[in-house]
C-alpha cells in the first residue's frame, strides 16, 4: 500500500484531464444500530465520492471540509444498510456503531442497485477518510489510502488521464525508469468490457452444453425405442403373417409405449 491522501489531492491538482478524484480506505465491518446489527463495507472517503461514481443522496447532506479536516465521526448509508437497520424509519440523525465507535448519519444515499458481476452497491456506508485512518482501520503510514477512484473530464480524455497519473504518482513516489511501479491505474470502462465478453462467453457455453445434454437425451431416448422394436420384432412379423395390416401393427406398438395410470 503506497498511495496516499496528498496523492489523490495532487491528482485534482495537477492532472488536467481529470474532473474529480477521491480516495478510498476500506473495509468489512459490523455495525449496530440498537439491537439489529449488519455487517458490510465501510468506505473513509470525501466528498468528491459522490461525483466520481455519479451518486446522489436520497436525504440529508454530503461530508464538509471540516469533517475532513477533523475526523467527525459521521457517515452515509446505503440503501440496503437503511432497509436492515431501520426498516421504514428515518435513519437521518441516528447513531451507529462501527467497530464499537459511535457515527451520527447524516446522509442517505440514493439506490444504485447492483454492479454488472451481481454485487450490492447500496450495502455500503462511507464515513470521512481522516476517521477511517485514526480511528476504524488504522494506516502502515501517515495518510494511506488504498484505492484512489478517478473520473476524467470525459470518455475521450480517459487515455490522457491515465498518462497523466502514471506520470505523477511515479515522480512523487520516485520511480525511476528502470523500476517497476509501486501503483497500478485501471480503467473501470475496460474491466466492464471484459467482464461482459466473460458474461457472453459463459452464455456461449452454458448453450453449448445444454445442446449436448439434449442431444444425448435423444440418442437414450432412440436406444431405447430400438431395443424394445427389435425385442418385438417376432411378434411383429406373426401380426404381419396372419393379415394385420402396417398401420394397425405401428399403433399397437406405439400405444403400449404410452405410460399407463
Amino acid at each position: 500500500q503506497t498511495l496516499s491522501f496528498a496523492d489523490s489531492a495532487a491528482i485534482i491538482k495537477e492532472c488536467s484531464a481529470v474532473e474529480d478524484a477521491a480516495p478510498i480506505l476500506n473495509g468489512v465491518a459490523q455495525i449496530v444500530y440498537s439491537s439489529r446489527n449488519w455487517s458490510t463495507n465501510v468506505q473513509g472517503t470525501t466528498s468528491s465520492i459522490l461525483n466520481v461514481r455519479d451518486w446522489p443522496l436520497e436525504s440529508g447532506r454530503a461530508f464538509m471540509d471540516q469533517d475532513i479536516k477533523t475526523a467527525t465521526k459521521v457517515c452515509l448509508i446505503g440503501k440496503t444498510v437503511t432497509d436492515n437497520l431501520f426498516g421504514d424509519m428515518n435513519p437521518l440523525g441516528q447513531i451507529i456503531r462501527i467497530k464499537n465507535v459511535p457515527f451520527t448519519i447524516v446522509g442517505v444515499l440514493a439506490e444504485k442497485g447492483q454492479t454488472p458481476n451481481g454485487q450490492d452497491q447500496d450495502d455500503t456506508v462511507y464515513i470521512p477518510v481522516t476517521t477511517a485512518q485514526k480511528k476504524i482501520f488504522g494506516t502502515s503510514f501517515p495518510g494511506m489510502v488504498r484505492v484512489i477512484m478517478v473520473k476524467a473530464r470525459s470518455t475521450e480524455s480517459l487515455p490522457i488521464a491515465e498518462k497523466q497519473i502514471n506520470e505523477l504518482l511515479k515522480q512523487r513516489h520516485r520511480i525511476g525508469a528502470k523500476q517497476d511501479n509501486d501503483f497500478t491505474v485501471r480503467n473501470l470502462t475496460q474491466i466492464m468490457q471484459a467482464a461482459e465478453q466473460s458474461a457472453k462467453i459463459m452464455t456461449i457455453l452454458l448453450g453449448a452444453i445444454a445442446s449436448v445434454s439434449l442431444l444425448v437425451g435423444g440418442i437414450g431416448i432412440m436406444n431405447v425405442m430400438l431395443v424394445s422394436v427389435t425385442e418385438r420384432t417376432r411378434e411383429i412379423g406373426i401380426r404381419m403373417a396372419v393379415g394385420a395390416k402396417h398401420g394397425i401393427s405401428a399403433f399397437s406398438l406405439l400405444s403400449k409405449q404410452l405410460p399407463y395410470r
